[in-house]
């Protein structure tokens, strides 16, 4: 009897399940913002979280953001913003969880509401939905083919198309950076707490034997503010980082999925208008490859007893996958606060945030935002150089024949090309007044992956009599 095995080191689903945080919160209108007359819209809510596995249980502990639109009790009622910054911690019951195990979180806003309490106090209501999954990293020989020279048997086999592990390793970011506090804040006293820290992953590429990674590291930071009233305030605070992680046997064309977390994080205070952030990141990679392999799920013969050792196995079965460019040509303007452009000098970063992704039979909507900074020579007699941010948001979709809801998705953004010219087009703005009109020419590529988790049965051993020999 000749067994032909293949190893394969996959995820396996541990335990999955669907929870629901519920937050009431009263919270006060900003210092420095106007009374509220009346509620207009919650304009959006977001959420961070991060899930810790216990021993049969998920802590999810996170932060939702709520931006409020009002019209402010003033005389000729302008129309207003807020936003607040409301934390929370839940349990979510998942058996067979372990510590060491990998959380994955999907949130999902379910309802959001804000009532009047006060002209200075407002109630917010939020229902957000979790789908949790547990997963957890295994080694699993399969059989793949099974031959006997001395008697005809039955092999039963089935193609798995699979994501086979090429490599993983962990790596390390240490971040030290002096940051200002950001302009329209008023200066720092002293620090009260870091309410959440979110990793967002801008670009990864593959060369050989290594992973590079560029990121952002975003941070809401509450404080006491140095006035005489010594309000609260909160502040974001940004940065990037890049990360090299060295996985031998990485090469470009394979996938990269990456894996980070915030392994500590402090800000403290360095003067009342600088603060110091100090963060190290942790940042598991694992590199795969698709690949078609045809497993044995039974074996049987007429002549002689065979026992095929099976065993469950739950995986994610890849459903389709695709790479698709999204061609964006958006006039924008330079904002309000910003001096106008005599001379467009460069793009100096291009990212993409995708802010939701839906599943629907065949095909994936997907919505996101393009952020591009803008480095221009401003219309004034000095000429000083200035920066504008820009955000284009989008809405695309990609077909996946195959694709239904509720299946699991992995959508992968990266800018390819993206410049920026005077509008009318051709045109030179005039020296001394310039022009805030822009149109803004960009590629973007796509990588969307569907999944789904599927349990099936795959032979790992044969067994036959004792004494048996196969000669013919």
């Amino acid at each position: 009897m000749v067994l032909r095995r293949e190893r394969l080191k996959l995820f396996e689903v541990v335990s999955e399940t669907v929870t629901t945080v519920t937050l009431r919160s009263i919270q006060s209108v900003p210092a420095g913002k106007p009374d509220v007359q009346k509620i207009l819209s919650i304009a959006n809510v977001t959420v961070s979280a991060t899930g810790t596995p216990l021993p049969n249980k998920v802590v999810i502990e996170g932060t939702a953001t709520v931006q409020t639109i009002y019209v402010a009790a003033l005389p000729d009622q302008p129309v207003h913003h807020m936003e607040h910054v409301i934390s929370f911690l839940q349990f979510a019951d998942v058996p067979g969880t372990q510590p060491g195990m990998t959380v994955i979180l999907k949130p999902r806003v379910k309802f959001s509401d804000i009532v009047i309490r006060s002209p200075r106090e407002v109630e917010i209501e939020v229902i957000i939905e979790f789908f949790v999954k547990v997963i957890r990293l295994v080694q699993l020989d399969v059989v793949t083919d099974v031959m006997f020279k001395s008697v005809p048997v039955k092999v039963d086999k089935q193609l798995f198309r699979v994501e086979r592990v090429r490599g993983e390793n962990t790596g390390q970011v240490i971040l030290s950076n002096m940051l200002p506090v950001p302009a329209g804040k008023p200066p720092v006293q002293k620090i009260l707490n870091v309410v959440s820290t979110e990793i967002i992953t801008d670009e990864v590429r593959i060369i050989p034997d290594l992973v590079i990674i560029q990121g952002r590291v975003r941070t809401q930071v509450i404080y006491v503010a140095a006035e005489p009233d010594q309000p609260v305030h909160h502040m974001h605070l940004e940065v990037n980082f890049l990360a090299n992680i060295r996985i031998p046997g990485a090469v470009p064309g394979l996938m990269a999925e990456i894996f980070p977390s915030v392994e500590f994080v402090q800000v403290s205070i360095v003067n009342p208008t600088t603060v110091m952030q100090d963060l190290i990141l942790s940042i598991f990679v694992k590199v795969t490859e698709i690949q078609q392999l045809r497993v044995v799920t039974d074996v049987r013969s007429d002549r002689i007893p065979i026992n095929a050792v099976r065993q469950l196995v739950a995986i994610e079965d890849v459903v389709n996958e695709k790479s698709q460019q999204i061609n964006i040509r958006r006039e924008v303007e330079i904002p309000e606060e910003k001096p106008p452009a005599q001379k467009i000098l460069q793009i100096f970063s291009s990212t993409v945030d995708i802010t939701r992704s839906d599943i629907l039979d065949g095909k994936v909507i997907l919505e996101g935002t393009l952020v591009l900074q803008i480095i221009y020579v401003a219309a004034e007699p000095d000429q000083p150089v200035h920066h504008a941010h820009v955000e284009i948001p989008f809405t695309t979709f990609v077909d996946l024949p195959g694709a239904y809801p509720g299946m699991n998705i992995l959508v992968r953004p990266r800018v390819e090309f993206a410049t920026v010219q005077f509008l009318p087009v051709g045109v030179t703005p005039p020296p001394e007044i310039g022009t805030r009109d822009l149109l803004v020419d960009a590629i973007i590529e796509v990588f969307v992956k569907v999944t789904k988790t599927v349990q099936k049965y795959v032979v790992i051993d044969v067994i036959v009599p004792q004494g048996f020999r196969d000669s013919n």
